[in-house]
């Protein structure tokens, strides 16, 4: 089964926080569009840890958790 693709605005500014996840990469350009100098659009798959953040991970305990869970994830949504 292949994995949704959605985009996601994400506020740089501060904290990080999500602005909107989107269906159509039309409407995450509008938004985005709004402040792009602070907003950043993103394409990512549904359900799926992005590879990159599980390297981030400061200890080997937690990048083991996060490489399991998304193991199981894809496990479950791939069935």
């Amino acid at each position: 089964m292949r994995a949704q693709t959605v985009f996601v605005v994400i506020d740089t500014n501060g904290a990080g926080r999500v602005v909107g996840v989107f269906e159509s990469e039309p409407q995450a350009q509008e938004i985005h569009s709004v402040n792009p100098q602070y907003y950043r659009l993103t394409k990512v798959a549904l359900n799926e840890v992005n590879p990159d953040c599980v390297r981030w991970v400061r200890d080997e305990q937690g990048r083991t958790k996060l490489e399991r869970l998304s193991t199981q994830i894809r496990a479950v949504t791939e069935d």
